[in-house]
């Protein structure tokens, strides 16, 4: 499994909110609701949509310690439980010397 990455999210994001515009355009009743109506319906259920298919994505796989997204990459619960290879490279890409000396310092 590859860590999931900003761009994995927001490729993932923009396919799902493209699908459920297509989806919404069937509905007949949606097309009677004035464009502010429409607007709110989506921007209130477009995130929360995304969270719950993520979440059946990954009940269906039936890990504990991941959440895993529609294109195969995951988000580790933490990253002490991943494989020490996947901890090296994620540790390295997350903390900058930068940080790591700031959170050093704040102990």
């Amino acid at each position: 499994m590859k860590i999931v990455l900003s761009s994995d999210l927001c490729n993932v994001t923009q396919i799902e909110i493209f699908s459920m515009l297509e989806w919404v355009q069937t509905l007949p009743v949606f097309s009677s609701l004035n464009l502010s109506d429409k607007m709110l319906l989506l921007k209130r259920f477009a995130m929360p949509c995304n969270v719950i298919e993520y979440g059946y994505f990954t009940a269906q796989i039936g890990l504990d310690d991941v959440w895993l997204i529609s294109n195969g990459t995951c988000m580790p619960r933490s990253v002490n439980v991943l494989p020490d290879e996947s901890k090296k490279i994620f540790l390295k890409t997350l903390i900058t010397e930068d940080r790591k000396w700031r959170q050093e310092k704040t102990l």
